[in-house]
Order: structure tokens, then C-alpha cells, then sequence
């Protein structure tokens, strides 16, 4: 971390002392992406961040596609067929609102180092995003091991592609080296862990309020005090703006279809302190946000479009 900060440092010397260089993106990661026809949806992914400038980002192209820099990657890249698998996903994730989730995906996909197979088997390597990815001895990807309980075994998540010889395929970089993979790392899904067999034939007892507004329930709760914390910190105008259904001055009949399903501290526990740290504020804020939406049967629309299902019956 303290060589976090001195390259920060070192980085506002520079911004202060003038413009900075040109980015040489020759042959560099995120170029190959953009040079190899199977993998220019995971590139156009990278770009959109950019908006309409043609290029990434300079939290992605200037960090991660800068021969200047002098910094190598590796890429887990996933190909055009591996994202296509998730319809609508490209859709949802280059929304506004979905930027926080989409660039929490990207990084997730990035290693450090110029890593050859020797250095990805049997490891457990944390990517630039913080979520650490292993890879075994057949090529197999997890995310997060042994973050929770292992009542539900980790599933596999993506495999890297392999040549006629069983080797990966590796696509070489001027500075590091972009892997090809199956599919989209989730590492969110192990994170928060789904980690005990599910048994969900019915939902839990609800009570209902209807002289409190959902900010009341939650204020008064005490097994969502983590959310409250965190809450405060990356988003304090979402109580007032979005769970005081009063704040309009009316309650009407469709505020009964907004629903707002809250992680309990029990939930949150992997949630540290570096959640709260002003580089995740975004990504907390989306993930802290996902539950809250409108109700149709089973289903809620939530944040950038994504549909949350809850098993078991209809609130």
C-alpha cells in the first residue's frame, strides 16, 4: 500500500510538472484486444468507458496500455463467444449506472506481472480489482477461494483455451500478455458468497409497516447497521431520496412495488473497511443499490436494468 501511495505521489509530481507524454499503445494489451478479431467485444467493453473518444478511459488506457509506463499485465480475456453467452449483458453494462459494475469486471480481469502458465497453476494471484483469481493445473478459473464457507463447492467459472497441444493460447504483448478464456469472471458471486445449500421453499415471515417509511425500518434495525455505515459514507442522499417515500409529499399505491432487499450485517462481513475507501466508493455504491426496485411477481427490475428473482414466491 505505502508503494501505492508513493507512485500516486509520484504521478501528481508529474501532472504538476507539465503535460504528460504521448501513451505508446503500440502492440500493448488492451491493443491486442482491439487487433484480435475474437476479442474485440471484451475490447469494446474497454472503450466504452471512454465514451466517445475512441479509446478507453485513462484509468484504462494510460494505466494498462502505456508502453511508457514500464509496468507489465496479464489479461484473462474473454472471447466474443464467451460474452455473447450473456444476452443483454454489453447492453446493461455500458449504461451510466452500470459503469461502476463494468469497470469492477474489467479489473477483475487483469493481472499483475507478466505471468507465463507456470506462474498462473495452482495460485492464488489477486487482480488489479483486489478479488483474488486461482487457476489449476488443467487450466480451470476460480474466483475468491477459500473467502467462504465451502458448504456449496466453488464452481468453475471459465477455463483458458487451449491449442491442439493442450497449451493455453497466449497472445504475446509488448507489455505482458493476454490469456483467452470460455467465459466472464464473476467474482462477486463468490465474494458475497454462495456458500450454504439452498433451501428456499418458502420466504421468511414478513412484517409489514405501513406507518413507516423504509428508511424508518432500516434506521431502526439493528442487524443492517453495516449497510447504514456504509451507506452514509457512499450515499448519503439514497435514504432521504429513495427510501423516504414521503419526501414527494404523497404515499400512493405504486410505492407498495418498490422494494429495497437489504444485505444484513451477517452478509456484509467480507465488506471491510476498504470498502469504504474513496477508490470503491462506486462499485459499494452500486452493489449497496442492487436490491432496491420495483416489484413484478417474483422478479425486481433494479439498477442499469438487471432483474433480481426471488425464489420460493412473490412478496
Amino acid at each position: 500500500m505505502t508503494n501505492f501511495f508513493k507512485a500516486a505521489l509520484c504521478a501528481s509530481m508529474l501532472f504538476l510538472a507539465g503535460a504528460p507524454a504521448k501513451v505508446n499503445r503500440t502492440n500493448a494489451v488492451l491493443t491486442v484486444l482491439e487487433e484480435y478479431k475474437d476479442l474485440t467485444a471484451f475490447y469494446e467493453l474497454f472503450k466504452s468507458t471512454g465514451g466517445g473518444i475512441g479509446i478507453p478511459e485513462p484509468a484504462f488506457e494510460e494505466r494498462f496500455n502505456d508502453n511508457n509506463v514500464g509496468l507489465d499485465f496479464s489479461i484473462l480475456a474473454p472471447t466474443n463467444e464467451a460474452i455473447a453467452k450473456v444476452h443483454g449483458l454489453t447492453e446493461k453494462l455500458t449504461t451510466a449506472v452500470g459503469y461502476p459494475l463494468l469497470t469492477t469486471l474489467l479489473r477483475t480481469h487483469i493481472l499483475p506481472g507478466k505471468l507465463v502458465p507456470h506462474d498462473l497453476y495452482n495460485k492464488n494471484i489477486v487482480s488489479i480489482e483486489g478479488f483474488s483469481i486461482h487457476t489449476d493445473s488443467k487450466g480451470v478459473i476460480t474466483t475468491n477461494p477459500g473467502l467462504t464457507r465451502t458448504d456449496v463447492r466453488a464452481r468453475t467459472q471459465a477455463k483458458l483455451l487451449k491449442d491442439k497441444k493442450g497449451k493455453p493460447i497466449r497472445v504475446p504483448a509488448s507489455n505482458g500478455i493476454v490469456y483467452k478464456i470460455d467465459n466472464i469472471l464473476d467474482p462477486l458471486l463468490t465474494y458475497f458468497g454462495e456458500d450454504s445449500a439452498r433451501n428456499h421453499s418458502s420466504l421468511p415471515t414478513i412484517k409489514h409497516s405501513p406507518s413507516k417509511s423504509m428508511k424508518d425500518i432500516l434506521a431502526a434495525d439493528p442487524e443492517t447497521s453495516r449497510v447504514r455505515e456504509l451507506l452514509y459514507t457512499v450515499a448519503p442522499w439514497f435514504p432521504r431520496d429513495r427510501l423516504d417515500m414521503s419526501f414527494s409529499g404523497r404515499r400512493t399505491k405504486e410505492n407498495s412495488k418498490v422494494v429495497y432487499l437489504v444485505p444484513s450485517n451477517e452478509a456484509l462481513k467480507s465488506f471491510t473497511k476498504v470498502a469504504e475507501a474513496p477508490g470503491n466508493a462506486d462499485a459499494t455504491r452500486f452493489f449497496l443499490m442492487a436490491g432496491f426496485g420495483r416489484m413484478d411477481g417474483k422478479h425486481i427490475k433494479g439498477r442499469a436494468g438487471f432483474k433480481l428473482e426471488v425464489e420460493g414466491g412473490g412478496l
